[in-house]
Parts: C-alpha cells; structure tokens; sequence
C-alpha cells in the first residue's frame, strides 16, 4: 500500500502511495508517517500520492484535513502531499488544512514545490 523512507540529506520522512487509498488508509498511513519521523528526530514529512486515486468522499477529506492533529501533526511535525490527479479534492484539502490547521500541510501538484516548501519551513521547528 506505501513506503516509508527517510532522506538523510534532506531530513525528511517520505511515503510514498502504491495503490488508491481510501479514508481508512489516510488515517493509518499518517499516524505511521509521523512515528516513522518520530525515530530519526526528523519534523518534515513527503506524502506521495502521484498516480494514485484518492477515494473519498468531501465530507472526509474536509475531516482528515480539519483534524490533521489527530494523526500526530501539529507545529512541529509539518506535511507537504504532492498529487497529480483529483486536483479538486486535493485543491478542497489544502484549502481546508490551511484554515483549520495552521497551514501544518500544503498539497503540490508538483513534488519539487512540496520538497521546496517542507525544507524552506525547516528551521522553524529546528530549535
């Protein structure tokens, strides 16, 4: 369903989607993602859902997005998703995410902008 992989260089979580994912998957693999990042001491993490199909309904994304806390993301442990399909939900996510979360994850259409912006808020949480 995903990989979890850490780049040292860059001192970032990455997961990485293999098959379309449900509500029920976006719950388990964020709660994995952080705990993942939680071991290297790492508070950036790269969710790559290229080329997989996001199956959910509005109502969940709005919920996923709303209470991205619940699953171990706060102003600490920051997420950039990078998507290349169903931009409208991934568009409604951002735009959720950013007015009830802080703007604790953003979503890229492109995976250097979601890079880019995980590494310029790095310092932040560094201290």
């Amino acid at each position: 369903m995903f990989e979890l992989e850490y780049i040292e260089k860059d001192k970032i979580a990455y997961l990485k989607t293999k098959s379309s994912y449900s509500k029920a998957d976006v719950e388990g693999f964020l709660l994995k993602a952080t705990e993942f990042a939680k071991k290297f001491n790492c508070y950036r993490i790269l969710l790559d859902h290229r080329d997989c199909k996001f199956e959910a309904k509005i109502i969940d994304i709005h919920l996923i997005a709303k209470y991205l806390d619940k699953y171990g993301f706060n102003k600490k442990y920051k997420g950039a998703v990078v998507y290349n399909q169903d931009s409208e939900k991934y568009g409604f996510a951002n735009t959720v995410a950013y007015n009830w979360s802080f703007g604790i994850m953003r979503f890229f259409d492109d995976y250097e902008m979601a890079k880019e912006w995980l590494l310029e808020n790095q310092m932040e949480t560094e201290d």
